[in-house]
């Protein structure tokens, strides 16, 4: 008797595990229907909120049109209910599923468009806003720029006071001598002596205790050869151009002796050379330069 029982029981529950009803969710369907119809609403008012000139005018119109035309067509079924002697009322389903007539749908299709196009508009208008922002913001970032380097160049510019000429013994301004050629017939030798009267040249570029420096020699032209100053006082710098080698019988050769300073660059001389006029020398003030 026991045994029975006790089947009858693990039955019971068995059967009412089985019972468990389901979740209905049909609710999920109108929803996601009221989620889409916020949606539309909100997709309309902001664009709306972002207007262009006459296109409010023109969704008012199209609006209205499509309200007269519901009105037109309730009036007439209502005329055409009453003409009839028999009139039939269509179900419920029928009422339901009865397809737009064709003013309705066309009216519908105009709003979509206009709906549809406000939203470009609204598109475009936003992305012309951001790039208009991005490009004054680049702008106004360069015309900083352009602002702080031309008031540091006024800076150098103006001409320097007792304690500017005091602080240059202790200070040392960089400057570079360069000579330039395009004749690649001729290979070019540009030798500088500095105040402390030791010889660069690409056979010496640095001396001991003295803070110039020749910094790039250079073969046939096209080439330039370059030399570093760090001038610290008035005392002029000896400049020497000289032919090291040409092929055959080449033509004349110019040399521009152009300096670069820290606020510009200024060809200071320009030297014609050829194989029966092979060097010329010259003295160079960089400090005048720097203070010109």
């Amino acid at each position: 008797m026991s045994s029975i029982s006790r089947s009858s029981a693990s039955k019971k529950r068995k059967k009412a595990s089985h019972d468990v009803p389901h979740l209905d969710e049909k609710w999920l369907v109108s929803y996601s229907d009221m989620m889409t119809l916020l949606f539309g609403l909100f997709v309309m008012l902001y664009s709306m909120a972002i207007e262009k000139e006459g296109v409010a005018e023109k969704v008012n119109e199209t609006l209205s049109k499509v309200k007269l035309d519901e009105t037109a067509k309730t009036t007439q079924q209502s005329q055409t209910a009453t003409a009839s002697s028999t009139p039939v009322s269509p179900s419920p389903s029928q009422a339901q599923t009865a397809p737009p007539t064709p003013s309705q749908a066309q009216a519908q299709a105009q709003a979509q468009a206009q709906i549809t196009a406000l939203e470009k508009v609204a598109l475009q208008e936003w992305n012309q806003r951001v790039m208009l922002e991005k490009t004054l913001k680049q702008r106004t970032e360069t015309l900083s720029r352009q602002v702080q380097r031309l008031h540091q160049e006024l800076k150098i510019r103006e001409k320097p006071s007792d304690t500017i000429k005091r602080a240059l013994a202790a200070a040392r301004w960089s400057a570079f001598i360069m000579a330039s050629w395009d004749n690649p017939d001729y290979d070019i030798d540009l030798q500088v002596e500095s105040p402390q009267k030791n010889w660069f040249g690409f056979r010496s570029p640095t001396y001991e205790g003295d803070p110039n420096s020749f910094v790039q020699d250079a073969g046939y032209g096209p080439a330039t050869e370059v030399f570093k100053a760090q001038v610290q006082d008035k005392k002029p710098y000896q400049v020497k151009v000289s032919v090291y080698n040409f092929k055959g019988e080449p033509a004349p050769v110019e040399v521009k002796i152009k300096v670069a300073l820290p606020n510009r660059d200024e060809i200071v001389k320009t030297i014609s050379l050829d194989p029966t006029k092979r060097e010329e020398t010259f003295q160079l003030s960089l400090y005048d330069l720097l203070f010109k």
